[in-house]
């Protein structure tokens, strides 16, 4: 329960930060995302979600609008600056991009 919290606590201040500098010199913005994918994840011992997410950006650069976990992956949806939407595909254990929708 504590770590949950401590999770919780990490992205909320994430959240609450500036954008950061992701790569091919897009700001890297984060939408609000469920408090249940990262507490869920740590369970599972996948890798935590600040080191999924630059992952994500440097695979498709845009504003992340969804995380899941799903099956150990993490399921991420990203508006990229075309206004498409991208669905990345990540192991929760290695970070690896498996698939880019």
């Amino acid at each position: 329960m504590r770590a949950a919290c401590l999770i919780a606590v990490s992205i909320a201040l994430a959240l609450a930060a500036p954008a950061a500098e992701g790569a091919g010199g897009h700001a890297l913005r984060l939408a609000p995302v469920a408090h249940a994918a990262p507490a869920l994840a740590i369970q599972q011992g996948l890798l935590p979600l600040d080191r999924v997410l630059p992952v994500v950006q440097r695979a498709v650069p845009g504003r992340v609008l969804d995380v899941q976990v799903a099956g150990g992956n993490y399921r991420v949806k990203v508006l990229r600056p075309n206004g498409r939407v991208a669905q990345v595909v990540v192991d929760g254990r290695t970070g690896q991009v498996l698939r880019v929708d």
